[in-house]
This record gives structure tokens, C-alpha cells and sequence, in this order.
């Protein structure tokens, strides 16, 4: 292979990591190995795409031998060393050595010590092996490094705040779980007989997820629905791009199955503010992946937007070849997309009349019902707007619920999803499959009473519903350029009939592509 070649290569494997086409980068990646074996930079990238495509083994060993080939050749750098424990730790992770990985996340805080993120990430690996003691504490040092003035000079300033409002406690730090958490300080009075209520104040990342300040300082305070079912804000303060929001505690237990009457009322009065009440509020957000995985908030509040659900079908099928699914599951994944993408129905979903507020993450643990029975939301972190109904996917997969459950208790609920359009149905299903396949839950992908199947076949029944109730002319404005161009024919082709419809999953848009295209 000439150097140009060499070179055209490594440009095309670049290209194909960008657009997450790791195995197609492998091949080109192995062709430059060829000539190039000595380069570590090749094995680095060799072992990212093998960790894309889940083959962690093979990427643990193509990590290993870039490490090797860098010391051999007297090029290992800091920079170099950092970047190779960096990809294996995450190799690691990926392949539960969580030993492994804390001494991988050790080495890399002994190269940079400043550098906040190696503490962060051991610190989730002790809260994977359940050690609280040393998952708050290098939590903690994260922390110490980002924040300027010290974190108990933040803890000094919210306890002033809660003072000026009467208020006083001692306050102590303290990591809980969740990938998007930083620790909460918690707040107990002192000597202060008429206020035993205890706060507790959320530190967050601010570029991660700033839209639970914006809920708590603008959304909550404008409706008095939300303002019964989620706790209140009492102070908050900034520090280098961090939040601490000071909240009211709640106390008490989490619904359980039995009680989704209950839940599904609060999620009634979280979708009674529709697309219009929030309108501007909140930005949109590009990242649907994060570590080539969905990030299923992000991709609810797109669902309408047709290149994020082609990006959600490469990720699935990406996924059944990852996970070796079964060819059925594949035949019927190919099916759903025919459906979503191929009728177009993304076009139909329209923010403005199928879009409410969404929790982001509402599930019975975000859920804290006290002993006097008053429930509450937490944690708004996610929020945003996504289609109706779209909140509860989430719930049911942790509830475990398979299809024909939520059919009989949400979607044929008169008083709940039973009131759904069919478009806000179809993409409620749709987002239930893309939830299962992000969890991977197998029990319900792959269960021996064709789960799968019937929810696909939902769908299906609904697409025929919802193309049947469009008449011509609404279906014919989706795409202007195919209208115009069908109206200047007065042929058969143009004829429709209803039967047809019914036997087809070809929509009426569809047949119209393909005549413009024939007249072309």
C-alpha cells in the first residue's frame, strides 16, 4: 500500500468513527495495520471501535498492544499514557473489572493530579461495588479540584441563605447515586423547635443538565399543578459551572405496582401543560448519544425531527448485530422502521399539538409518597417537551410491565392513554421498544410470548388508523414537492383505494415519491 493510500485510509476510518460505523472502521483501521504495525495510534483507535461494537475483549487487547508498541518505541508521553488508561478504563467499566478499573483510574490520577474527571469516574466504580465510604470520598476530591471558593465555603454560604429565611442548621456532604449527581448536602436544624424541616441542596452540573434550575426558578412557579406535586426551591448559588439547588426534603416511601392509579394522576397533571404553556423555554439538544448509546430524554423531546430517528434505527440495528439478537428480532426492527421512517410519521407528529411537559426520568423511584399520602416529583433534571404520554416508558420498563399489561392498564385506559391520539400511541410504543433495546432488556426483545411481535403489530394496526383518517389532501401537504407534482397527473396511478391502503405498509406519501420519481 503507497503512502497515499496509507493516508486515504486512515481519513476514511476517521470519517466512519464519526458516523458510528465502527465495524466498517475496523476493516479500514486492520488495512493500515498492515503497513503500519509499530503506530500506537492505530491499535488506540482500533480498540475504541472494537468497545463500540461491544467486542471489549478485543478491544482490551488492542489497547494493551498500542500501550506496548508506545513504550517500545520511547513515545510514551503523559498525554499518550492518559489517552490508552483512558480507553481502558472504559473498557473496563464496560466489562464490570471494577478492580481493574479503579487501578486503571488510580494510574491516571497519579499522571494528572488536577484533573477532577479520574476521581469522578472512581468514584462511580465504588458505587457499582457498593462502598459508600470511598464512593464520597474521592467524589469529594473531584469536587475540591472544580470549586473555587472550597466546597465548605459553598456549604457556608447556603447555610447564611437558609438563615436569613430563619433557618438554622448544621449541614454535612454527602454522594448519592446517579450518573448525573455530584452529592447532595443535607440540612438539619438547630434547636429551632417550631422548624424541624430538614432541606437538602443538589449539586449538578450545569452544561449537563441546567434544566432542573429552570423548572425549579420558572416552570414550577408558574403553574400551581406542578406546584402540589414537586417540592420547593428555597435558595440557589453557582459556583464554576456547578448548581447547588437548596430543595425541600421529602420524606417517605416509593409507590409501588399497585399503586399506578396514583402515579399515572401525577402524570396527568405534568402533561396538562401542553407544548404552548413552555414554549421557548428550553434548548434544544443536539447530543441524542452519549458513549454511542441513546440519551432517551434527548431523543423524546426530537421524536419529530426525521434525521434523529434514522440516527435511533442505525443504533438498533447496530445493537442486534452488537448483541447477536436473533433474525426475527431483526426482521422485526425492519418492520418498525418501514413504518416510522418509511411512512414518514414523524412529519405527522407535531410538537405544537402532540407535545407536552415531560419529567425526562419519571419513574416510582423519582416518586416520594409521605405518611400523610401526599405524593411528589423529584429530580427534574431531564425535562423538556416529548409527545404525550411519552414519560411513562420509562416507568413501565422499570415496572417490568410487558405490552399487553400497559395496552390493558394505560392504553385502553379511558381515563389515561385511552385518550392518546393514535400518532402520540404509535410513538409511545416506539419509544418503549427503543427504551427496551437501550437497557436491553431481554425478557422483553426476545421473550418466548412474542412480546415483540404484538407491540410491532400495534403499531401497525394504528399506521393503518392514522393513514386512513388523513384524508388526500392533509397527507399531500406533508411534502409540497411531491404534491404539486402528483396533481398534474389524472392517471390510475393516483388511485387509492381504501382496500389498498389496508393491505400495504407503503404509504399514500410513499406511492406519491414513487410516481414523481417515474414522471422524472
Amino acid at each position: 500500500m503507497s503512502k497515499i493510500d496509507t493516508i486515504e485510509k486512515i481519513n476514511n476510518a476517521k470519517k466512519l468513527m464519526k458516523k458510528r460505523k465502527w465495524s466498517k472502521a475496523i476493516e479500514e483501521w486492520k488495512d493500515v495495520l498492515d503497513v503500519q504495525k509499530g503506530n500506537p495510534k492505530i491499535y488506540l483507535n482500533l480498540g475504541k471501535c472494537y468497545r463500540a461494537t461491544g467486542k471489549y475483549d478485543a478491544a482490551e487487547l488492542a489497547i494493551k498492544e498500542g500501550m506496548y508498541q508506545s513504550k517500545k518505541t520511547n513515545k510514551e508521553q503523559t498525554e499518550v499514557r492518559v489517552m490508552f488508561y483512558s480507553e481502558l478504563f472504559g473498557v473496563y467499566k464496560k466489562q464490570k473489572k471494577w478492580d481493574e478499573a479503579i487501578n486503571v483510574g488510580e494510574k491516571l490520577t497519579n499522571l494528572e493530579p488536577k484533573s477532577e474527571k479520574y476521581y469522578r469516574w472512581i468514584s462511580r466504580i465504588y458505587e457499582k461495588k457498593n462502598m459508600k465510604d470511598l464512593e464520597s470520598k474521592y467524589m469529594k476530591e473531584s469536587l475540591e479540584i472544580r470549586l473555587s471558593p472550597s466546597l465548605n465555603e459553598v456549604i457556608n454560604h447556603v447555610e447564611c441563605g437558609l438563615e436569613a429565611q430563619g433557618y438554622l442548621c448544621k449541614s454535612n456532604y454527602r454522594c448519592i447515586t446517579g450518573a448525573n449527581n455530584l452529592g447532595v448536602i443535607e440540612h438539619f436544624p438547630i434547636n429551632n423547635e417550631s422548624n424541624k424541616r430538614e432541606y437538602i441542596t443538589k449539586i449538578i452540573e450545569n452544561f449537563k443538565i441546567g434544566n432542573e434550575s429552570l423548572f425549579y426558578s420558572k416552570i414550577r412557579n408558574t403553574f400551581s399543578v406542578l406546584q402540589n406535586v414537586t417540592p420547593r426551591m428555597v435558595h440557589y448559588t453557582e459556583s464554576n459551572n456547578i448548581k447547588f439547588l437548596t430543595l425541600e426534603k421529602v420524606e417517605g416511601v416509593h409507590p409501588t405496582k399497585e399503586e399506578l392509579k396514583e402515579i399515572l394522576n401525577l402524570h396527568k397533571a405534568i402533561t396538562s401543560i401542553k407544548f404552548d404553556d413552555v414554549k421557548g423555554l428550553f434548548t434544544k439538544n443536539e447530543h441524542i448519544f452519549r458513549n454511542n448509546e441513546p440519551e432517551l430524554a434527548y431523543f423524546f423531546q426530537n421524536m419529530h425531527d426525521g434525521y434523529v430517528n434514522e440516527e435511533i434505527f442505525k443504533w438498533l440495528f447496530m445493537e442486534i448485530n452488537k448483541k447477536q439478537y436473533s433474525v426475527d428480532i431483526y426482521t422485526l426492527i425492519q418492520k418498525l422502521k418501514g413504518l416510522i421512517i418509511d411512512n414518514k410519521l414523524f412529519s405527522i407528529l407535531e410538537p405544537k399539538q402532540n407535545y407536552t411537559l415531560m419529567h425526562g426520568d419519571f419513574h416510582h423511584k423519582n416518586i416520594i409518597t409521605s405518611s400523610q399520602g401526599v405524593s411528589k416529583v423529584i429530580d427534574w433534571a431531564f425535562c423538556g417537551v416529548g409527545p404525550n404520554g411519552i414519560d411513562l416508558v420509562i416507568l413501565f420498563r422499570r415496572f417490568q410491565y410487558k405490552f399487553k399489561q400497559i395496552e390493558k392498564n394505560f392504553l385502553s385506559d379511558l381515563e389515561s392513554g385511552g385518550k392518546l391520539k393514535n400518532i402520540e400511541k404509535i410513538f409511545f410504543c416506539y419509544g418503549l421498544i427503543v427504551t427496551w433495546f437501550r437497557y436491553q432488556e431481554i425478557k422483553m426483545i426476545n421473550s418466548n410470548d412474542q412480546n415483540l411481535e404484538t407491540i410491532i403489530n400495534y403499531i401497525e394496526s394504528l399506521v393503518n388508523q392514522e393513514l386512513e383518517n388523513n384524508n388526500q389532501d392533509q397527507i399531500l401537504t406533508i411534502n409540497s414537492k411531491f404534491t404539486n407534482k402528483a396533481l398534474k397527473n389524472n392517471n390510475s396511478d393516483l388511485q387509492l383505494s381504501q382496500d389498498n391502503s389496508k393491505t400495504t405498509n407503503i404509504s399514500i406519501l410513499t406511492r406519491l415519491k414513487q410516481l414523481f420519481n417515474k414522471d422524472n
